[in-house]
């Protein structure tokens, strides 16, 4: 059997910009070296999480932020 296609018009998501949740710093896709080095972790917990339950968690930082928070924490490898 033969198959057919024909093209479809596709609608996507892109982020144009974020507002750290700590420092509320809002940055848009001007200021690059911020969009490529924020941090945006989500995640849904699991059963007995402190999250509670299945609950979604989400948060965005801009790199200054993430810096001094886990700064302290975290294994650096200067490639």
């Amino acid at each position: 059997m033969a198959l057919f296609y024909e093209d479809v018009p596709v609608t996507k998501k892109q982020c144009v910009g974020f507002e750290c949740n700590r420092c509320k710093v809002k940055y848009d896709a001007n200021d690059f070296v911020e969009m490529q080095e924020m941090l945006n972790w989500q995640y849904v917990s699991g059963y007995g999480s402190v999250w509670g339950d299945g609950t979604k968690v989400e948060v965005t930082l801009c790199q200054h932020c993430t810096l001094e928070l886990f700064g302290d924490f975290a294994t650096v490898d200067d490639a």
